[in-house]
């Protein structure tokens, strides 16, 4: 049977962003929110995985391997318009546009340990955001894109952080025994970001144990100013 994982929703909610190995190797498809209409828009010789629709609906990011890494492409809605964005043998994932389209959020170990970094739509200015004394990872822009969230080990375990949107001041949003990452921000339907992080979780759910070792991973929620922490998954 084949897997299907990594799914996104198109921003009107009409359309949902998945991969798939139906075809013998993984690559990106489309299909309507209620399952039908399947359609693969990626044709990659080694693979296309974990893609990000523009907040307009009209372009996605995703990753291609190719040069022998993962590397970061874009592309139209409907597949055409590819365009290579990053390049070289490092390792490069989890794009998230900019809510006006115009930048590429991602990780990358292009300068040997994983890093988050900005660029241009078009791949062009390529910038380090975070240090290199930690592994920081996983970003995904705010809704009115002046905050990026992210994952980071910069004080021991895995934890969720949120900084500006240049690099600057970033701040730790949880706090758990174990690990959290995997931070998106809740979606809104104005520009105005509602600072609503959920992220994956490996950590105490109030008096009850959740841990790797128990082979679950509840998700939980928080505010983007620390507060309102809950699980939604147990």
């Amino acid at each position: 049977a084949a897997v299907d994982y990594l799914p996104t929703w198109s921003g009107d909610g009409q359309k949902i962003l998945f991969s798939s190995d139906r075809a013998g190797i993984y690559e990106l498809y489309v299909m309507n929110a209620d399952g039908t209409n399947p359609t693969r828009l990626t044709f990659s010789p080694a693979g296309a995985i974990g893609g990000d629709w523009s907040a307009d609906g009209q372009k996605i990011v995703f990753m291609n391997f190719r040069d022998g890494a993962w590397n970061i492409d874009s592309m139209n809605a409907d597949g055409t318009g590819k365009i290579g964005l990053t390049s070289g043998n490092a390792f490069k994932a989890h794009p998230s546009w900019s809510p006006d389209r115009s930048r590429i959020v991602y990780e990358s170990l292009q300068d040997g340990l994983l890093q988050i970094y900005v660029m241009n739509a078009d791949g062009t200015n390529q910038t380090r955001l975070t240090d290199l004394t930690s592994l920081n990872q996983h970003p995904d822009w705010s809704g009115d894109g002046q905050k990026i969230a992210f994952a980071s080990d910069r004080n021991g375990p895995i934890e969720v952080y949120v900084m500006s949107a240049d690099g600057s001041n970033p701040t730790r949003l949880t706090h758990n025994q174990n690990f959290s990452w995997e931070p998106a921000f809740q979606s809104s339907p104005t520009t105005q970001a509602r600072l609503n992080v959920a992220l994956v979780t490996n950590g105490g759910v109030a008096t009850a144990s959740s841990t790797l070792d128990a082979g679950r991973t509840p998700l939980g929620a928080i505010n983007g100013d620390r507060t309102g922490r809950h699980w939604c998954t147990a």
